[in-house]
């Protein structure tokens, strides 16, 4: 080898020898920027299993409004709103199934029903009521006399409320002018949130 290609070849050498070491480190920290993701990976996956399991135990407890906050209120409802006492009440029932009595493919689920002092009390529960939910449920009330026709046939008038954990006093107004009873949390579990004087609108 010739004295001028001495210095050529050791320069070569060590770039090549400073080419391996950056390979060889970029590999390592590739490896370890790997296996750091596949930890975010897993680490995300338990979050997200931890959250799913949170959400299902929340939905499972608001679930449970109308059976432990809005049907317990209901005989003092009655007596407030119609002076109906709680002995005078017959029938109530939660989350109950109904089929039509002459439509067999036509069924509804009511979230609570009441009836005694010859009134029908049907409640829509909802966590935070809206106009939409207001809307939706009055269109559907003038029915639900089809669903019980042994309370129909004793002219029975049927009423409407809605309950909510929370409800804005402009859907309060709204509903009160649908003619309804309008539920809310107060010192009693659910207090009776109409205008006083309020009558509620029969079918």
């Amino acid at each position: 080898m010739s004295l001028e290609l001495e210095p050529r070849v050791e320069t070569l050498e060590a770039l090549m020898a400073d080419t391996l070491r950056v390979v060889r480190a970029t590999s390592l920290e590739v490896d370890r920027l790997s296996r750091e993701m596949r930890e975010f990976k897993d680490e995300m996956r338990s979050f997200k299993a931890e959250i799913n399991k949170r959400w299902g135990d929340l939905a499972a407890s608001l679930g449970t409004v109308v059976e432990d906050i809005v049907a317990p209120s209901i005989p003092r409802v009655l007596r407030e709103v119609f002076a109906c006492p709680a002995e005078a009440i017959e029938f109530s029932a939660v989350r109950l199934r109904r089929k039509h009595p002459t439509l067999s493919d036509y069924n509804r689920e009511f979230d609570t029903v009441a009836a005694g002092c010859g009134y029908f009390l049907t409640v829509e529960s909802k966590i935070r009521l809206d106009i939409g939910a207001v809307n939706e449920f009055a269109g559907r009330l003038p029915e639900v006399k089809e669903f019980f026709p042994e309370f129909a046939a004793r002219d029975y008038r049927f009423v409407g409320a809605v309950a909510g954990l929370y409800v804005d006093p402009s859907v309060a107004a709204f509903a009160e002018k649908r003619g309804l009873i309008v539920l809310g949390t107060g010192d009693d579990l659910m207090t009776v949130l109409n205008s006083p004087g309020f009558t509620p609108r029969a079918y």
